[in-house]
């Protein structure tokens, strides 16, 4: 497996209620995982992204950190590309699928 640095990718995902706790997003990587309550007056793409913003507040305080949005059925993913101005450099994996 291979990783750019400590934490690749944020991953998030919407954990449906149950009968203690509400809807709610977390986000999650290696470094370890946030929960933030969903909010109705926000989309679902504006609550993963509350979602983000908790983890990065969490594990990277006081840095700046982008972020190349993704996503799957399962959620969205972020891939973090700079934290303060350490630019990490993308890996390319080109595949080539031959016809059998």
């Amino acid at each position: 497996m291979l990783y750019l640095n400590e934490d690749p990718v944020i991953v998030t995902k919407k954990i449906p209620a149950s009968n203690v706790l509400g809807t709610r997003i977390s986000a999650k990587s290696d470094s370890g995982a946030v929960y933030v309550p969903y909010d109705h007056a926000l989309n679902i793409v504006e609550n993963h992204l509350c979602a983000v913003e908790k983890y990065c507040h969490k594990f990277y305080p006081g840095r700046k950190v982008r972020l190349v949005p993704g996503g799957n059925k399962h959620g969205y993913s972020f891939s973090i590309i700079e934290i303060s101005g350490h630019e990490y450099q993308p890996v390319v994996v080109e595949i080539e699928t031959a016809k059998p």
